[in-house]
């Protein structure tokens, strides 16, 4: 079940019926009960790894809490720790540490048969662990005490709207708005079903429609050079719009819930450098990244060059937190590299950085589709081909390309998109909002014309859907 499904529209109308009718627990206990609905949709086994780590997390944070020993209390932090991250390897990535075992064996001249298992990967195990495992460290520091109420703390682990792709949330901001929900009237927030529209229109019109041209990856060896650097564009700006749009409509959908989560996204193709591009780019990672493992690293608090290790380390680990794959890796590590470089530099031109922002953002927008090319890649070997066509070793060959576009009638449509990429690229840069803050310039307008506004969207919506549309990027992750 995902949010551009019929099947979830049937989902969302039972559920907000039964969440107005019911009042105090009861509507926590639907909530939750929902929740959970909605995850075992993919798979009811699912639910189990859920639960369990609800229980034992929610079990140790009391634990930690009751305990006045710091040995004691480092220890038992510790414990939980290595279960999540513990529970996070098994499934995600014990396969990749076999499969690199196995290489790396067979390049040594010791090949080794590979054991014969298959673990499915839970949806959105990545976040709800980050989260979990951010709750219990703030317990540890006593930034956050415990709730009283497992199915407080069991709401804040399973809320349905963030559950699969984020944001992730602190329990010092979330936590306190699931004891709300049974506790406290209802009061929707009208303006997530324009979050909603737009999340949508994002998702269905924009990605799904750009779809397409990142097809040209599949074929590297055969495509030419131009038509690679078209799909990396391609590629920026569907990521871009697949999990903004599903940011948009999670916290859309909460605010119709009366709960707010935090913004996920804000304008990052218009980044001035790695920095500025991490503090905007799925910001509630960055920032988890950052409070949980660079600031506890020792952070810049060392000298420069335990500062810079830090920095890489944390965009490595931020890579192989992304997926089991070699080419992650690689991403976290070009990502690393970037942030070094430019810690660097700024300290030699510190004073410079203010001249010609635009020419620095269509810089960093290019190094930028460098990445994202590491990202899309299927392999090591599919990496080096992509960048040696992005490039241009091989030369541009773009009369060949508009040549082959004009045969297959798809040269209008790509310049079209091309000429849209360049719309959301200014956009981004003259007004670098959020869609929060999009949507709230909109609700300030007269109620016709709100109204208009989403039902344009979602008319455009329901008219360019297909019957059956593709999954969300970050919905393998």
């Amino acid at each position: 079940m995902i949010f551009t499904e019929i099947s979830f529209l049937v989902f969302c109308i039972v559920f907000f019926a039964g969440h107005a009718l019911l009042r105090g627990r009861a509507r926590g206990h639907w909530l939750l009960i929902c929740s959970y609905y909605f995850y075992g949709s993919w798979d009811y086994r699912f639910l189990s790894l859920l639960i369990g780590s609800t229980l034992v997390d929610f079990w140790v944070s009391h634990w930690i809490r009751r305990t006045q020993d710091q040995a004691r209390r480092r220890q038992i932090m510790l414990v939980s720790v290595a279960f999540n991250l513990g529970v996070l390897c098994v499934f995600k990535y014990a396969g990749f540490f076999v499969d690199s075992a196995v290489s790396f064996s067979a390049a040594l001249g010791l090949p080794i048969s590979r054991p014969a298992f298959d673990i499915v990967l839970p949806v959105g195990i990545s976040f709800y662990t980050f989260q979990t495992l951010g709750y219990t460290l703030d317990v540890y520091w006593r930034r956050q005490e415990p709730p009283a109420r497992l199915l407080d703390f069991a709401l804040y682990v399973a809320f349905f709207p963030q559950l699969v792709a984020g944001p992730i949330e602190r329990a010092s901001h979330l936590l306190p708005q699931m004891v709300g929900i049974s506790s406290k009237p209802w009061r929707p927030d009208l303006s997530g079903i324009g979050l909603v529209s737009l999340g949508l229109f994002k998702k269905v019109v924009l990605a799904d429609g750009v779809r397409q041209y990142v097809g040209a990856y599949s074929d590297v060896g055969n495509a030419y050079p131009a038509a690679i650097w078209f799909a990396t564009y391609a590629f920026a700006y569907q990521i871009y719009w697949d999990f903004s749009g599903y940011s948009d409509i999670a916290v859309g959908l909460s605010r119709l819930l009366g709960v707010d989560l935090v913004s996920n996204f804000r304008a990052p193709y218009a980044a001035l450098g790695p920095s500025d591009f991490w503090r905007r780019w799925h910001i509630s990672l960055s920032a988890w990244l950052r409070d949980y493992l660079y600031v506890p690293l020792g952070g810049n608090r060392s000298g420069a060059w335990r500062t810079y290790r830090n920095l890489f380390l944390t965009m490595l680990l931020g890579g192989l937190w992304h997926g089991a794959a070699w080419n992650f890796v690689l991403w976290g590590a070009f990502h690393g590299v970037l942030l070094v470089l430019a810690r660097l530099l700024t300290a030699r031109f510190g004073g410079r950085e203010g001249k010609l922002p635009w020419l620095r953002v269509a810089v960093f927008f290019h190094v930028t589709c460098f990445g994202w090319a590491l990202f899309r890649a299927s392999s090591l070997e599919q990496c080096g081909l992509l960048w040696r066509k992005l490039a241009l070793i091989d030369g541009l060959e773009l009369r060949p390309w508009l040549e082959h576009l004009r045969r297959e009638q798809e040269l209008l449509p790509a310049g079209l998109w091309l000429c849209v990429f360049l719309i959301a690229g200014a956009l981004q840069y003259f007004y670098p909002r959020t869609s929060s803050e999009l949507v709230a310039a909109v609700w300030r307008a007269p109620l016709v014309a709100r109204a208009l506004v989403v039902a344009g969207l979602f008319f455009v919506v329901m008219l360019l859907s297909p019957l059956s549309p593709p999954a969300f990027v970050y919905f393998q992750f």
